[in-house]
């Protein structure tokens, strides 16, 4: 019982636990299942939070929330909840748009009062986002009508000033210049967003801190994502080389001891030079996380951003700290966090669009990036129903 030996017991202790959490054999993606988002719908939209699996009515709804459930039923492919979240999506958002304006409100009370007259930055620069994924996947009359909600929220994509929305906007104005003619004063717009996002990194980034902000907060991987985006599809080497060096430092600050994703904790942001916040880890991050790997993998080809994809989405099946899946296989709903003492068992819109967005788009990269004979697909595509 003598301290040097009890220290190098539990040293012994920590090494064996590691090996055996490496050798865990892979985690199975579960099938895509649009349950609980439905659930979460109702007339007006999606409902913003939940308590347990039941919508919690007293929190409301947001553009945010409907903006990703909108995106989600785009990507979802065949399954039989996805026109139905669309559709309500959709109405939500038009009814979210300020015609004189063209921005979305973000927040409305359960009896349908507007709590804001302008919404942030990020919900319109996520809502437009949302929009241009649902009018070059949505058929028929849902597509027309993502069309001529894009058409109308489209110039409002200008003027945005915080970073986070300047990154979602530059993902945005690439996804759209991947699927038409692009017209020139997108590209002066993305240039301008991108030109921004460097300058901030060029005055902030350290040796030891290569980062936009003296801090990691919420949804950190957009940064990143952002430029990669449009170094990508605008021809830019020195942003996706930027990006991908952040990415890749963020990649490191979001590994565990045992070589596990780790998600920066929300119980307070991470400043540069102070402890790291290890719990409160949530969906969100996942999904920021798994978009930006496979946006790098996409720029790279480079198979380790794909496997980094995939580490980040098993956190949330199991592979975390506290061995326990956010996912409920019972209601194809997601828990809110992971906590010091388990789970957060509430499942949010949020917490459950991040799951089932990082499974639909890891899985149709991994379907992509793996030749194969003529008719086979992936299990996990398979299991996705893509």
């Amino acid at each position: 019982m003598r301290w040097p030996e009890v220290a190098r017991a539990y040293a012994g202790l920590f090494g064996a636990t590691r090996q055996a959490r490496l050798r865990l054999p892979p985690v199975r993606l579960p099938a895509l299942a649009l349950d609980h988002v439905a659930a979460m719908v109702d007339g007006t939209g999606m409902v913003q939070h939940a308590v347990m699996a039941v919508p919690n009515l007293s929190e409301g709804y947001t553009t945010d929330d409907n903006a990703r459930a909108l995106h989600l039923a785009a990507l979802a492919g065949q399954d039989p909840h996805a026109p139905v979240v669309a559709r309500r999506a959709l109405s939500f958002l038009h009814h979210a748009l300020n015609p004189a304006t063209g921005r979305f409100r973000n927040f409305m009370a359960f009896d349908r009062r507007w709590l804001d007259e302008h919404g942030g930055e990020n919900a319109q620069a996520r809502a437009v986002r949302a929009l241009v994924a649902a009018a070059h996947r949505l058929d028929g009359a849902l597509g027309r009508t993502a069309r001529e909600l894009l058409r109308r929220s489209w110039p409002a994509l200008e003027g945005l000033k915080h970073p986070r929305a300047q990154a979602l906007a530059l993902i945005a104005l690439a996804e759209r210049a991947e699927n038409e003619t692009a017209d020139p004063a997108w590209k002066a717009l993305a240039d301008k967003y991108a030109g921004n996002l460097l300058r901030i990194f060029g005055a902030t980034a350290t040796p030891v801190w290569p980062w936009f902000e003296d801090h990691l907060s919420y949804s950190n991987a957009k940064l990143p994502h952002g430029l990669i985006a449009y170094g990508r599809v605008f021809g830019h080497p020195q942003a996706v080389a930027t990006g991908l060096a952040a990415l890749r430092w963020l990649e490191g600050q979001q590994t565990a001891p045992n070589g596990g994703f780790q998600p920066i904790g929300s119980e307070r942001p991470y400043h540069a030079g102070k402890a790291r916040p290890l719990w409160d880890g949530q969906p969100i991050e996942v999904y920021a996380t798994v978009s930006a790997d496979l946006e790098a993998h996409r720029a790279t080809g480079e198979a380790a951003w794909l496997a980094g994809a995939r580490r980040a989405l098993e956190w949330l099946l199991g592979r975390n700290a506290n061995a326990v899946s956010l996912h409920d296989a019972e209601t194809q709903g997601c828990r809110d966090g992971l906590e010091r003492d388990g789970t957060n068992e509430n499942q949010g819109a949020e917490s459950t669009l991040a799951l089932w967005l990082s499974a639909v788009e890891y899985s149709r990269a991994a379907q992509l990036s793996v030749p194969r004979v003529a008719g086979e697909a992936s299990h996990d595509a398979i299991r996705l129903k893509l």
